[in-house]
């Protein structure tokens, strides 16, 4: 497995359920990279 390094920046367009799994399995892998989640969903992934 590799070693992503801390100056990793992910988007994830749109939210949802499948939006709150992409990060949680960006987080597994990436502890420090910054995520930002784009929608017009009224409620958080």
């Amino acid at each position: 497995m590799s070693t992503l390094d801390n100056n990793n920046e992910y988007v994830i367009v749109d939210g949802g359920m499948v939006a709150g799994y992409a990060v949680n399995g960006i987080r597994k892998k990436d502890m420090n990279g910054s995520i930002l989640v784009v929608s017009n969903d009224a409620d958080v992934p």
